[in-house]
């Protein structure tokens, strides 16, 4: 009887054990498999876009259209042009650049950067689009020309 008892306990020991190591592993892997840019940023950026007088259309150069005011959610990977345009004047154009994002600075405290590093610009959280806010100001902008051709009288 006592033997049988023990047998049990020591199944129970080892189930409980057996539990906490999968739990602990699963949370390094967790930890790990992610860095600080790809938690706080995400690998996409919204950015907000305003025109003056409002109503300009704008696309990105992922094919996104918006109707000002508005934003865009673009992907942090790749450099970004913002083509504006408004019914009688010239479109205008603005480029977003890439930088580099903060937090990429706390990624030695998770795994000393060995793995976060490399998941986040891999991600393309590494990095942040800038300018993060956009203006198009049509007011003081040129108004596109339009010529016409009269026909001489003959």
């Amino acid at each position: 009887m006592d033997f049988n008892n023990s047998k049990t306990r020591l199944k129970e020991i080892i189930m409980k054990r057996s539990l906490v190591l999968l739990v602990m592993v699963l949370l390094v892997v967790s930890v790990f498999s992610t860095g600080c840019c790809s938690i706080m940023s995400g690998s996409t950026q919204r950015v907000t876009i305003s025109s003056d007088p409002p109503g300009a259309t704008v696309k990105a150069d992922d094919g996104t259209t918006i109707v000002t005011p508005g934003a865009l959610t673009l992907v942090r990977k790749h450099e970004h042009t913002l083509v504006a345009e408004m019914p009688g004047h010239e479109p205008q154009q603005q480029k977003l650049v890439k930088k580099l994002n903060n937090w990429i600075w706390l990624n030695p405290i998770i795994d000393f950067g060995i793995f976060s590093i490399p998941i986040d610009f891999m991600t393309g959280s590494a990095d942040e689009l800038n300018p993060k806010e956009v203006h198009f100001n049509f007011k003081s902008a040129q108004k596109a020309s339009v010529t016409t051709t009269v026909p001489e009288k003959q």
